[in-house]
């Protein structure tokens, strides 16, 4: 509910830039939490039948696609005709349902008695280094988070958020096995290494001849709808081709080959930023 008033909060007013992180921050949490429901949900059933859990997967992420293409396709017009902010309040307000869906009992979680909820809780005490782990990583995410509200040197967020990656890196290492930490590691500097371009693709993308004489000065309907569906159409093929001819496949495998070939996708981009593509035609 928090995340959905900061959300439609930010489409109807002009908010101080301090403000406008710390909603989105609301957003962001909202969204994060929404995905760990879901993923318990889905994970709950792939422990009752494990051999459908392929399949599974593959119908969780090709709806997760399929309402990245309607999102997509909307975008554009809504940017073109509506402005930034009403985008915002369409966030909020598709969001809304999954409040319902957790009122009416959709997750199928049954309530818990007294004892139980005492046993859990003593459960998530006894590991303590979990908790632990758990406490470093909501630490350094509010140390980002409010480091972005106070300053808007880039060099002071990037230390930041440099330090706190290696804190968690630390952590993991120390407290947990070396099998689960080695994966967390590369699982965060793989993600490290891969920082969004989103935000500045879409005024590199969009500038006018004014702002940006060198730039393609693409409309925001082609930029939003017709690459973002481009690129959510490529997700379902990726899917498809997954639960089709990748069910042999081992774990370390299908990490090589999909971070191969999606580093190699992405080499393109550099040609596009340095416009080096107009020199070769």
């Amino acid at each position: 509910l928090v995340g959905i008033m900061a959300a439609i909060t930010v489409g109807m007013l002009d908010l101080p830039l301090q403000l406008f992180v710390g909603s989105v921050f609301l957003v962001e949490l909202m969204i994060c939490e929404d995905d760990l429901l879901t993923e318990a949900a889905y994970a709950r059933k792939m422990q009752e039948s494990p051999a459908l859990g392929q399949s599974l997967l593959t119908f969780v992420f090709s709806g997760m696609c399929v309402f990245s293409l309607a999102a997509n396709l909307s975008s554009g017009f809504a940017l073109k005709y509506l402005g930034p902010h009403i985008t915002y309040i369409i966030a909020g307000l598709s969001a809304a349902p999954a409040l319902v869906g957790i009122a009416c009992g959709f997750l199928k979680e049954s309530r818990k008695t007294k004892e139980e909820i005492k046993a859990a809780r003593d459960k998530f005490w006894n590991q303590k280094e979990a908790c632990a782990l758990a406490f470093i990583i909501v630490i350094v995410s509010l140390s980002m988070s409010v480091c972005a509200m106070l300053t808007r040197s880039p060099s002071v967020n990037a230390i930041v958020c440099i330090v706190g990656a290696l804190v968690v890196v630390a952590s993991f290492s120390l407290v947990l096995s070396p099998v689960i930490a080695k994966f967390a590691a590369f699982t965060l500097l793989q993600t490290s290494m891969h920082p969004s371009v989103s935000g500045p693709s879409f005024y590199f993308m969009t500038d006018g001849a004014e702002e940006f004489p060198e730039g393609p000065h693409f409309p925001k309907i082609t930029y939003n709808t017709v690459l973002g569906s481009v690129g959510a159409m490529a997700s379902l093929l990726g899917l498809y081709t997954y639960n089709r001819y990748s069910s042999h496949f081992s774990y370390r495998t299908l990490l090589v080959v999909s971070n191969v070939a999606f580093s190699l996708l992405h080499l393109l981009d550099v040609l596009m930023f340095t416009r080096a593509n107009l020199k070769v035609g």
